[in-house]
Parts: structure tokens; C-alpha cells; sequence
């Protein structure tokens, strides 16, 4: 179950000497509750996204995760012209890309054969960790977390064990043992009890429900 919430890109914790339960937790965006993405990059000056794509020379856009590595430089050639790539803001009004001293200021910064805004591990003045919602634009955020219980279900005594589970940060998951397969819901403890009704999907998709 934990790998599950883990393949989600969910946190998880496991409180020590608790073998029944588990901790899961993500931030969320404050508004709209869409996962905040912390590892993303945006440009300092201008806030756009680090979307993983490199500018060459010629202006081509190529993806830096799918284009090949030059064998004398071991960085990802453009896919176009076979030119090194920067990892540049990609918008062009941004004054990194027009003020020529600003650009120069960023190669002054960079390691050799290394530019633009998004290259390196390095901690860069130009670029800091994603300030804003990419689904609604929202600049706060929060950490939804839940303490999570697996029972299996049995509409005898589902009632029995969600009225252990009120409060507001307890979710038992079911799991329901069908002849070819298993079948997921979940009760959160916030809800009324008298008023739950199990909607089944699967695990991935009962994550996705908990975590919307």
C-alpha cells in the first residue's frame, strides 16, 4: 500500500512502533488543491517554468530528458542541428535573453560549456523553486496529510471500524476481495459515517480521489 502512495510521488512516513497505520502527506496548492511541484525551477525575473527544454544557437527547441549526448561533451545535442543546447528561460522577452549584461553575468557564473538560466545543480540568483500554482496560478500552498488505516471490507462491520477512524485526519482505506480482482474506497474522517457510501476504483485511482 505504501508503494502505492509512493508511485504517486506522495510522501510517506512510518511513525515508529505503528504497524497498523502510515503517515501521507504532499503539498497541495492552497485554492485548488493540485499537486504543488517543489522540484520544479522558475526564472527569477520573469517566472517562467523550467520545462526541461533547451534553446540552441539556431533557436531550435529540443527536449534535454529525450535528445542524444554528444560523445566529446557528454551534455544533450540538439535534436535539429546536433548543436549544444542552453538551458535557457524560453521565453523571450525575458531579460535574460534580451539584456546583454545579464547574460553576461549568467556565463560568469557557469562552469565551461554550462549556460542559461536552469544550468547546473548550483544554487543560481536567477532561478529559485516554483512560487505559483501550474493549474490555477495560486501562490499559497499547503501540506495535506492523512493517517492512513487498510481494513478489509465487510459490510457487517465497515460502520464498526469507520467510527474509530473521526477524526479529521484518519482515512481507512477498504480493500474488497472480489473473485478476480480487488476493489478499493476509502472513508475520510472528516465525513459523517452515517452518510458514507463506498465508491470503488482502483488503489491508484482511490489515491488520486484522497489527494483531489
Amino acid at each position: 500500500m505504501m508503494h502505492a502512495f509512493r508511485a504517486k510521488d506522495i510522501d510517506i512516513y512510518k511513525p515508529d512502533g505503528h504497524d497498523e497505520n502510515f503517515l501521507a502527506v504532499h503539498l497541495v496548492c492552497l485554492k485548488c488543491k493540485n499537486f504543488w511541484h517543489t522540484a520544479l525551477n522558475e526564472c527569477y525575473l520573469c517566472g517562467e517554468i523550467n520545462y526541461g527544454v533547451g534553446v540552441c544557437s539556431k533557436k531550435h527547441h529540443t527536449s534535454l530528458t529525450t535528445s542524444q549526448k554528444s560523445d566529446e561533451t557528454n551534455q544533450k545535442n540538439c535534436k535539429y542541428c546536433n548543436k549544444i543546447p542552453a538551458k535557457k528561460c524560453i521565453n523571450d522577452d525575458c531579460p535574460t535573453n534580451k539584456d546583454t549584461v545579464i547574460s553576461k553575468i549568467i556565463s560568469y557564473s557557469r562552469k565551461e560549456q554550462e549556460s542559461g538560466v536552469f544550468e547546473g545543480q548550483l544554487k543560481s540568483s536567477m532561478k529559485i523553486s516554483m512560487n505559483y500554482c501550474l493549474k490555477c496560478g495560486h501562490r499559497e500552498n499547503k501540506y495535506l496529510q492523512f493517517l492512513v488505516f487498510v481494513e478489509d471490507y465487510d459490510p457487517r462491520t465497515s460502520h464498526d471500524i469507520i467510527c474509530k477512524h473521526r477524526k479529521p485526519d484518519h482515512v481507512v482505506i477498504f480493500k474488497n476481495r472480489l473473485p478476480k480482482s480487488i476493489v478499493y474506497a476509502y472513508f475520510e474522517g472528516s465525513h459523517d459515517p452515517a452518510n458514507w457510501q463506498p465508491n470503488w476504483t482502483e488503489l491508484s485511482q482511490t489515491i488520486t480521489q484522497l489527494f483531489s
